[in-house]
């Protein structure tokens, strides 16, 4: 979402809050445009004579947030045989570089650690169960990563 806000003596019709579409009048054809969330929108100039002109590089503003790249873990997905195992996976996104977050659905069964970071994420098998691995972006785009532990016992003879 945007906010206008006044440049000189410019004036602002419609709450900035009000999720409507806003107008500024500038005498001096000068306002400031700030970001005020996440969303996106578009921006029109209207001149004199009600001509309107939409500048290609103001349309479609993005803020934060947007649709995720390709979210990828390596592994994707975990299978233990025994308790104590462990193995490490990393995680990407197209267009992201920032840290990411891990966490356990179940760590009665599986543990993921560090709980932030840029990887790798150690994961370990802790007992028999399962449960699912998120990992996290910095905008809250999650891929989600199964894990089970299958613990058998007895005797070989």
């Amino acid at each position: 979402m945007l906010s206008l806000a006044r440049k000189l003596t410019s004036t602002q019709r419609a709450p900035a809050s009000s999720g409507t579409l806003q107008t500024i009048i500038s005498p001096n054809g000068q306002a400031d445009v700030t970001a005020v969330g996440q969303g996106s929108a578009s921006i029109s100039v209207n001149g004199v004579g009600e001509v309107t002109q939409s500048h290609s590089t103001l349309q479609s503003i993005s803020i934060g947030g947007g649709a995720p790249g390709s979210l990828v873990a390596a592994p994707n997905a975990f299978a233990f045989a025994a308790v104590a195992q462990t193995t490490t996976f990393t995680s990407s996104e197209t267009g992201y570089s920032g840290p990411w977050s891990a966490t356990s659905s179940n760590p009665a069964a599986v543990t993921v650690s560090p709980s932030s970071g840029s990887g790798p994420f150690t994961v370990t098998a802790v007992a028999a169960g399962s449960a699912t691995i998120g990992s996290t972006d910095g905008q809250t785009n999650t891929i989600a990563l199964p894990a089970g532990v299958t613990v058998t016992s007895g005797a070989i003879q």
